[in-house]
């Protein structure tokens, strides 16, 4: 039942029913909130359901917001005061939850509340007057498996932190003030789970989330970004004032260990900085930007934090770029690119049938390095197509080599194009039919539709040596069924991202079951991409997916580096 159903309910009861003795009965007590006036008025048991004694402790907003804990991931008068959304008469539906501290002391007990209600607009169109329904609900766990918090720290979660900033980020925009944002990451986190254990540092986390909620005002916000990071938004705090509040911070943050029951830790913090809406266009793109802050002051080591600055981030970037570039020409010159194999099994035996190959490059300290590292810094640079040609090199000399073996690689939009890519491609399979059978090339959905007509015809010249084709990321791209029928596409691979979380999301499920019927009805097969449980390979199983890969079936695996550099000796 919403709140309005509540306070419906409550103002048409018969005579005979006391609204204060039902709503003791469900453990409730509803307010009506002159936002204008700052005037709370309450229903005549919230002194029941809160443990006050005293009804004028909370007889207007700012009192009760003067009662919120450090710990609130948010606060009612947050949520409804940097709405965006517009009140179109009928009001703003607003869920909050937050702690209070009804008792004197900072260590005083905490009492949970969550906050269901309704804001209405006056004439300005701002939020003038809420009325709502709150409830003590049993501690910050309980109150986060309510509100999808983050169990752990009671923060908010990654998506409802970008979802504040998005609100932040229009309110500043609108109000014509700054904000920051802070990314926090704790560097060593894997060395204290190595040390005491994972139970020990999740204790720490908690303390790390505390020790920032004591610190941070009760209008600014704090989220569990990821495993080892925090995130902070800094109401109404201008650029000269960020860099004071990140030292402020580190100080408070680094000056003591924190207690837990493997001993006292150390901390080691960084923090990348941003102030909003002034260094970003978008909210996105300032968290992309104190993301690179993050990454720069890890890099520096000291001072620990760095504040995003534009033209020093290009100067940064460019840096970057000129090194990979380098790493990459002497990784090609020295041999040092390698290809893993990753399994493509069988969704009803479970088997290998083929294999994708991926590249890897290895520094010149034997140290391996991903594809999502290299791969669009390449694409920068103009060096991907020296890249896709050399692991289609090993590709083809692991085939002739082994005549079992089927594998897919994949092939950028800038090397599918390229001028001599087909002659390249013929004389790789050149007297050899049996190779071409057992190669696929892998491109992406978005590669095939930016021109479909062009792209049509130079798959039809690729099939015609031999070489079968692969559509990857198949549903990012929106490919009409048109289009897809005219690519003659051997094989679909549905993106992994809808398919890592089929069993939790109804969404994902309806999305990827369209998908799949689709393939069906032009008799293509389908690989599923990211299964990463057995419940969801069973799921996709019925569904007639033909083919799984992900990590439940394995991960690429390294063949060793002299075969390799052999194998693709021999296809040169």
């Amino acid at each position: 039942m919403t709140s309005d159903d509540q306070l419906r309910t409550l103002s048409t009861l018969p005579i005979g029913h006391d609204p204060r003795v039902i709503l003791n009965s469900i453990g409730e007590a509803t307010y009506d909130w002159d936002i204008l006036g700052d005037r709370l008025a309450w229903s005549p048991n919230v002194v029941d359901v809160l443990p006050l004694g005293r009804r004028d402790l909370i007889e207007t907003g700012a009192l009760w917001h003067a009662m919120l804990a450090p710990e609130s991931p948010s606060s009612p008068h947050a949520v409804v005061t940097r709405s965006d959304a517009s009140d179109l008469g009928t009001g703003v539906p607003y869920h909050v939850t937050y702690a209070l501290v009804l008792e004197p002391g900072d260590r005083a007990p905490r009492t949970w509340i969550e906050d269901t209600g309704r804001w209405f607009a006056g004439p300005d169109q701002r939020p003038a007057r809420a009325h709502g329904v709150i409830r003590v609900v049993a501690d910050r766990a309980v109150s986060g498996r309510a509100m999808g918090c983050d169990i752990l720290t009671g923060a908010q979660t990654r998506l409802q932190f970008l979802e504040c900033a998005a609100r932040m980020y229009t309110h500043a925009g609108r109000t014509k003030t700054s904000f920051g944002l802070l990314l926090i990451g704790i560097e060593n986190l894997a060395a204290i789970n190595r040390a005491h254990g994972f139970a020990v540092a999740d204790e720490a986390i908690v303390a790390i989330a505390d020790r920032l909620r004591a610190i941070m005002r009760t209008t600014d916000g704090l989220a569990r970004y990821s495993a080892g990071k925090f995130a902070m938004l800094l109401d109404s705090c201008g650029p000269d004032q960020l860099e004071p509040a990140v030292q402020r911070f580190l100080n408070e943050m680094s000056n003591r260990p924190i207690e837990t029951s493997g001993g006292r830790i150390d901390i080691d913090l960084h923090v990348g900085a941003v102030s909003g809406p002034r260094h970003a266009r978008n909210p996105q793109l300032l968290l992309q930007n104190a993301e690179e802050a993050l990454r720069c002051a890890r890099e520096a080591r000291r001072p620990p934090y760095r504040i995003y600055d534009p033209g020093q981030a290009r100067d940064d970037v460019r840096l970057r770029l000129r090194r990979t570039r380098d790493v990459i020409v002497s990784a090609l010159n020295d041999r040092r690119i390698e290809i893993a194999l990753e399994p493509i099994v069988s969704a009803i035996s479970g088997q290998p049938i083929f294999f994708e190959a991926l590249m890897r490059l290895r520094l010149e300290n034997g140290e391996l390095v991903s594809p999502g590292a290299v791969i669009p810094a390449a694409e920068q640079l103009g060096l991907i197509e020296m890249l896709d040609q050399r692991v289609l090199e090993m590709a083809v000399g692991r085939l002739t080599a082994e005549p079992d073996l089927s594998l897919s690689v994949n092939m950028s939009a800038v090397t599918l194009h390229a001028a001599g890519m087909l002659a390249t491609l013929a004389a790789q399979v050149a007297g050899r039919p049996a190779v071409a059978a057992r190669l696929m090339l892998e491109i992406t959905e978005t590669c095939a539709i930016a021109d479909i007509a062009a792209t049509g015809a130079l798959l039809r010249e690729i099939k015609a040596l031999g070489i079968r084709i692969a559509m990857d990321d198949f549903g990012s791209g929106h490919t009409s069924f048109r289009n897809l029928r005219g690519l003659d596409i051997d094989l679909l691979k549905i993106d992994g991202a809808f398919v890592q979380n089929l069993a939790r999301s109804s969404d994902d499920r309806f999305f990827v079951r369209t998908l799949i019927n689709l393939a069906q009805h032009l008799e293509i097969p389908v690989v599923a991409e990211w299964v990463q449980d057995a419940e969801t390979a069973a799921l996709l199983a019925e569904w007639g997916v033909q083919y799984l890969q992900g990590d439940l079936f394995g991960r690429a695996e390294h063949a060793a580096v002299e075969t390799l550099l052999l194998a693709g000796g021999a296809a040169a």
